[in-house]
């Protein structure tokens, strides 16, 4: 068969330049409603402004951005009923994960879930909040990445940057806990896991995202109060 295509070498800038800007929003140096204008990223950047232009359809297709009339990109802002659609997506991937990986567990599969838990368990007692953070989902990632479904792993790799950008919104996650009780809900998880009772590690899993769920909502709910008040 002869040749149909010819070689397309496509610049990686783009992508680079959407992963600052996802990275800008995930840790909170971009708010919500913040304009992305892009002649003030590319001069920053020191890129072209067709690169950002490009970067900024990348995370507005990931929900990251929005574009508004008359007024440009701007960061995404999150309302109740986005985060309850953040947290169904969630649930859905990640019970989906565990049943997955209860079809295909191993001892290397074990371990490496079992060095996440040891390093939860060190990282719990420094309580800084964006390791905790940190060490919370990629203890779900993991999950995700061990139940072997590469697009399960996707879908909620972007998921969880949506959820990382309302944490970075300032919406609390984790209400009042301590590190200690926030890293602690997990264990129960993968001694199921660890003991083959799958069943038990799913039901544990709902447990903590309800729990995560109803505190991330009076959280909002508490924040949005304080505003009309204002």
């Amino acid at each position: 068969m002869g040749r149909i295509f010819e070689t397309e070498i496509r610049s990686t800038l783009p992508i680079q330049v959407a992963g600052q800007i996802r990275e800008a929003i995930k840790t909170g140096r971009l708010k919500p409603g913040d304009r992305l204008i892009e002649a003030d990223l590319a001069g920053e950047m020191n890129v072209g402004r067709n690169a950002v232009r490009e970067a900024i359809r990348y995370v507005e297709k990931e929900g990251l951005v929005v574009t508004v009339p008359y007024k440009g990109a701007q960061v995404a802002a999150f309302n109740e009923k986005d985060l309850k659609d953040i947290y169904d997506v969630r649930d859905a991937l990640e019970t989906l994960a565990l049943k997955t990986l209860a079809a295909d567990i191993n001892d290397r599969k074990i371990k490496a879930l079992e060095t996440v838990v040891r390093e939860m368990k060190k990282i719990a007692k420094k309580g800084d909040l964006q390791e905790i953070i940190d060490a919370d989902l990629k203890f779900h990632h993991t999950i995700c990445e061990l139940s072997g479904n590469s697009v399960l792993t996707e879908a909620w790799l972007n998921m969880s940057n949506r959820l990382r950008a309302f944490i970075a919104s300032g919406e609390a996650l984790y209400g009042e806990d301590t590190p200690g009780v926030t890293l602690g809900t997990h264990y129960p998880v993968f001694d199921a896991i660890k003991a083959g009772d799958f069943k038990l590690a799913v039901q544990t899993l709902e447990e903590i995202l309800e729990r995560g769920y109803k505190m991330a909502v009076a959280s909002y709910r508490q924040k949005d109060k304080e505003t009309e008040q204002e």
